[in-house]
């Protein structure tokens, strides 16, 4: 099975943020060893070494919201400085205001200052450090490939805009040039495997086209994997390593007979389980603010209804109803837009009464976006494996809705079905708590 975690968190991102903790956490400790003699002997008989948990915290929280786990290409020196400098003075101001709630729950201000200058210095030569060796041909992993097609020059794509997986692809194999691929180059002939292997040691050699591999080399491979090269077809390492399936690669036989695409009982149960309790955890902070909005669009448009009512498909194919906040009012003859509605837009708050949809048990937390049901009909004629979606509950956000699919709208559908065939592959808490992390950091939770 493949697991999230292998592609979301790279063994790199893993090693920078345990490395950024443990330099944030020296930081302040070296802070408290610099300190005049009186506060430091005062910090260290009151046994106070648990207050500097709360900064490195808040700022490693800081770090993930801000997109610097996400994006490890590093921008200018200037650049690096602003976005490490602000989740640190956040947390600078997050102590100050423990100290005046009660002084005995923030550090002094002669180590939190200090602390986090050293912090901010530290961190941006290790940043810089880090991402020089990451870039490092020679010490990432080495992908062949055995022909080319259109998802394996995908990958390659993302292989080079990722340092951060460890892999590089150095080129494929097959039996002339492939114009405008984004693989590197053409290495030699499929027959010439055995010494371009010899040659580039790749650690992994991936499979485009299976009618390639001759039955004489079942042998060869066979060695090779004995030897440490992994070997994968271009399906399954597209698959791990862009975190979609790949639909180029997929046919209907695969909709029958993978039987992840069809999730067990257990996990939707325990899926429907978790989010009612999440939701109803959601809705404590989420009712006031509805009402609130409901309030500002009656007093700016009285005559027109607060909420909109749309039908949806769900899960099995089971229409039901969603509400939303209405954004617009009629100005004549024409629809214009709410002062306060691009603030609602943006941060998804139009869709807070799908909350209602969760509790009552037609939509999860996370899941595919619900369709209109024109919509699903024309997707299905378009692309039949669409269908598929609908095994599961549809979700205020998801999987697909977390990632950028692009600007081309028919690109966009076929990859937003590629990122939910995957989360129904996948699906599980670990999964689910992946998605609800990326939605809070871009800011956007409900989606619709």
């Amino acid at each position: 099975m493949i697991r999230p975690f292998q592609f979301l968190v790279p063994i790199r991102v893993l090693f920078l943020f345990l490395t950024d903790a443990a330099l944030i956490f020296a930081s302040y400790a070296a802070a408290v060893y610099y300190a005049s003699q009186t506060g430091r002997v005062a910090f260290l008989l009151a046994n106070d070494w648990p207050l500097l948990l709360f900064p490195c915290g808040a700022i490693l929280t800081g770090y993930y919201f801000s997109g610097s786990y996400a994006d490890l290409r590093t921008p200018g020196l200037t650049t690096l400085l602003q976005k490490l400098s602000q989740p640190i003075g956040l947390a600078l101001l997050a102590e100050a205001f423990l100290s005046y709630l009660n002084v005995d729950w923030a550090l002094p201000a002669s180590i939190a200052i200090p602390g986090s200058v050293l912090a901010l210095a530290v961190d941006v030569v290790w940043r810089r450090l880090f991402v020089a060796g990451i870039r490092d041909a020679v010490a990432a992993r080495r992908v062949l490939f055995l022909g080319t097609s259109p998802s394996v020059a995908q990958l390659c794509d993302h292989l080079t805009r990722h340092p951060e997986l460890g892999m590089v692809p150095v080129g494929y194999l097959g039996d002339q040039a492939e114009q405008g691929t984004a693989v590197p180059k053409l290495l030699g002939p499929v027959s010439s495997l055995v010494r371009q292997v010899e040659e580039y040691e790749p650690s992994w050699i991936v499979v485009a086209d299976r009618e390639k591999v001759q039955p004489a080399w079942t042998g060869e491979f066979l060695r090779l994997r004995f030897g440490g090269i992994g070997a994968a077809d271009a399906a399954g390492f597209y698959e791990t390593t862009l975190a979609r399936v790949c639909l180029a690669e997929m046919g209907r036989e695969d909709v029958v007979f993978d039987e992840r695409l069809q999730p067990s009982a257990v996990r939707l149960n325990l899926q429907a389980m978790y989010s009612a309790l999440l939701g109803c955890l959601v809705a404590v902070p989420a009712v006031p603010m509805i009402g609130m909005l409901a309030l500002l669009i009656k007093a700016s448009s009285p005559a027109e209804p607060v909420f909109l009512r749309e039908r949806r498909i769900g899960k099995n194919g089971a229409p039901f109803y969603v509400r939303r906040l209405r954004l617009t009012y009629l100005d004549g003859e024409a629809r214009r837009e709410l002062r306060f509605a691009w603030l609602a837009r943006r941060f998804g708050l139009d869709a807070l009464p799908l909350l209602w949809n969760v509790l009552r048990g037609e939509m999860s937390m996370v899941g595919p976006q619900p369709d209109r049901p024109e919509f699903a009909e024309r997707l299905e004629e378009a692309l039949p494996m669409s269908f598929q979606r609908r095994a599961v509950k549809p979700g205020v956000t998801g999987w697909a809705q977390t990632h950028d699919v692009g600007d081309d709208p028919l690109r966009d559908v076929a990859r937003r079905l590629e990122y939910d065939l995957y989360y129904i592959k996948n699906l599980g808490i670990a999964l689910d708590v992946l998605v609800l992390l990326r939605s809070l950091r871009q800011g956007r939770l409900f989606v619709l």
